[in-house]
């Protein structure tokens, strides 16, 4: 079990572990809440289903016993603190049934102890491999989606938390007998637009938390602060509940912070990757090119993805609004006329020496959004083979229709771009937290400040979004924490127009933009 970051304070990790049942195929139960050494559970907006894992110190041989085989459930019930425990207000409880598939990892520990582990997984995991579909489905992509989980999973409708509706209703599939319904949510959930009205034109995501439930929801929805129990009453209305902030949690390890609740307060923090430029480029993040021919009409069409022109149409959609890059070309000294680089498409104003390399070399010069040949696709599918529309027997109408754009690429995009900046961070048990919300992190910088230091970041917001989340707890010790990974994928002003407005206030800076003389 991972051992808890410790600070100079006493952090309020408790929590109180309401149940813990094991239920075998027999209907018997059985509370192994004094077997249990440790638990985690999991949730993350790229799973479909939330999972966990129990950690056993059997001394009464609960396998042989209660004859465990893969086949039986665990009810784990819990929320942090006591009901004592108002610092955040009111405490939400977890409370899941997992079905238990694996046993691994046993160890005898004493000639009468054993140790092992139960691998643990949403039921509704299992009867999305064994599904079989062999059907014709329209409508929109996410009516489609809803009646596979509803009527062929036959998820109940308390299970569903959010529902997002996906734009154009034209379309059709023919899901073959092989194919499960954990396949057709991967692939309709890989393929539902919001149409021009969100910057990434594919960004739903299926998955499931702890606390709620089932989601289809937008990338758009999650930086929104939508939070909403979905209902389905009286005609399929929805109730919604944007939150009114987003929660902060503050790091402050050296003073333990009193004026701060003591679960905001993080205990960790790593940055696994900061940015990878080249990855982004070559995975399609910032640009890419899409060759695609369509054997039934014979039409080919060229298709291109600008990381600039996707966040101009809808800044909404994002966690802060502006690309974490400069989308303009640079100015280069000394040969920039050649390369057709010149102070009218330059217009952040930098300018540097290149090796002469580079000045051979336009490509290199450019902003990655400008770097098309990065990431380059041929896509020999047929774009309209399975919708509704009027037949397109001209290059005009193929050209001009809704479903024929690049939204592929821009999936893609989204994806890549949601691992380009990332940060993970330890806080005490939380059990109201998860994963496709905002969360606000007050993080000071890693400088030593004076009083006459500008602490100011203009163009990071410390907003993120929290992607995957992992609770951990010790039954023993009444002890927990989470494990949180975030993802910051826009800033809050365009990095490139903020130094070009900070370069001009220069001959008159007031004393908070002065930088600190050395």
């Amino acid at each position: 079990m991972d051992k808890i970051a410790s600070t100079e304070k006493v952090v309020n990790n408790d929590f109180t572990l309401n149940a813990i049942h094991l239920v075998n195929q027999d209907g018997k139960s059985v509370d192994i809440g004094s077997l249990v050494q440790g638990f985690r559970l999991y949730e993350s907006i790229y799973t479909k289903f939330v999972t966990a894992d129990v950690t056993l110190l059997d001394a009464v041989n609960l396998l042989k016993h209660y004859a465990l085989t893969g086949q039986e459930f665990i009810r784990i019930s819990l929320m942090h603190g006591n009901t004592e425990d108002n610092d955040l207000g009111e405490v939400p409880i977890i409370d899941k049934t997992f079905r238990v598939y694996k046993v691994i990892n046993i160890t005898r520990i004493k000639e009468t102890v054993q140790a092992y582990q139960l691998k643990l997984c949403e039921p509704q995991m299992v009867n999305s491999k064994t599904t079989r579909l062999n059907k014709v489905y329209r409508g929109s992509h996410s009516k489609m989606l809803s009646d596979v989980v509803r009527k062929e999973m036959v998820v109940k409708e308390q299970d569903i938390e959010h529902w997002e509706d996906s734009e154009y209703d034209n379309y059709q599939f023919v899901a073959p007998r092989t194919m499960s319904a954990n396949k057709f949510i991967d692939y309709i959930t890989s393929i539902a637009g919001k149409g021009k009205s969100s910057s990434f034109r594919n960004p739903f995501f299926f998955y499931q938390t702890l606390m709620g439930g089932f989601n289809f929801k937008s990338l758009d929805n999650m930086v929104s602060g939508i939070l909403e129990k979905t209902t389905f009453e009286k005609g399929d209305v929805r109730e919604s509940n944007k939150m009114d902030e987003f929660p902060k949690l503050i790091f402050k390890p050296s003073t333990g912070a009193d004026d701060v609740p003591l679960r905001t307060q993080i205990q960790s923090i790593q940055i696994p990757q900061k940015f990878d430029t080249l990855g982004g480029t070559i995975g399609g993040a910032y640009s890419s090119y899409q060759f695609s021919y369509d054997p039934i009409s014979k039409i080919d069409i060229e298709d291109y993805y600008d990381m600039e022109e996707t966040y101009d149409r809808a800044e909404q959609s994002h966690v802060s609004g502006k690309p974490m890059i400069r989308t303009e070309r640079m100015l280069i000294e000394g040969g920039g006329n050649e390369l057709g680089l010149t102070t009218e498409n330059a217009t952040s104003g930098n300018k540097f020496e290149a090796p002469p390399v580079l000045t051979k070399n336009i490509n290199n010069m450019l902003a990655p959004n400008r770097q098309m040949t990065g990431c380059v696709i041929t896509d020999f599918s047929f774009k309209h083979g399975f919708d509704n529309s009027d037949k397109y027997d001209t290059d005009e109408v193929f050209r001009s229709g809704e479903v024929l754009d690049n939204s592929t690429l821009e999936r893609r995009a989204m994806m890549e771009v949601l691992q380009q900046n990332r940060i993970k961070i330890t806080i005490p048990i939380r059990t109201d937290l998860q994963v496709g919300q905002v969360i606000e992190l007050a993080i000071p910088e890693p400088e030593i400040m004076d009083e006459n230091s500008n602490t100011k970041d203009r163009i990071n917001d410390n907003r993120y979004l929290l992607t995957d989340m992992m609770i951990l707890g010790e039954p023993g010790k009444k002890l927990g924490h989470c494990n949180l990974e975030l993802v910051k994928e826009s800033f809050a002003k365009d990095i490139s127009r903020e130094e070009v407005e900070q370069m001009n206030k220069s001959g008159s800076e007031t004393d908070e933009d002065k930088p600190v003389s050395t």
